[in-house]
């Protein structure tokens, strides 16, 4: 008898975890409703580019004596280059006058940077607009303008 018990009471903590869980995707969905129309930095290189400026951000793990800016055309090859000078860990935004270059050319960035003879790791961060919110199953998505979807955990920051 005390084992049917314990079976019918793992039974309902079950059923009680899986409306929580469903709560809590309705939750983050309404969470993430608010960040339609916003932007946000997520890990990747597509600069953003707009009124005649291009825009991205950089993660550094460590501090760098120098870090060096290229912007790529979409077939990668290297349109103009900047030094950035030294940067502390963290995260970093950059802007490059575009000039007459447009966001529907694709382009995109690299970033390097060095400590004394040492290179340093890196992660390029691009800045994306966010379209609409989904749920799909236990997850929220976020469909971005440039990147498509990414999960809700891929952001980074929110401006």
């Amino acid at each position: 008898m005390a084992q049917i018990n314990t079976v019918d009471g793992i039974n309902r903590l079950n059923e009680s975890v899986k409306g929580l869980n469903g709560q809590f995707v309705q939750l983050q969905a309404l969470q993430g409703a608010s960040l339609v129309g916003r932007d946000v930095t997520i890990e990747g290189d597509r600069l953003a580019v707009a009124d005649g400026s291009g825009r991205g951000s950089f993660e550094l793990a460590s501090p760098a004596d120098n870090v060096r800016l290229e912007i790529l055309s979409g077939a990668g090859l290297v349109l103009a280059s900047q030094d950035l000078g030294g940067a502390g860990a963290g995260i970093h935004s950059f802007e490059w006058p575009a000039g007459s270059h447009g966001d529907a050319e694709g382009l995109r960035f690299r970033v390097t940077a060095t400590s004394g003879t040492n290179t340093l790791g890196v992660t390029p961060l691009m800045h994306d607009r966010v379209e609409s919110v989904s749920t799909g199953g236990d997850s929220l998505n976020l469909q971005l303008q440039r990147a498509g979807s990414v999960s809700y955990g891929a952001i980074k920051t929110v401006h």
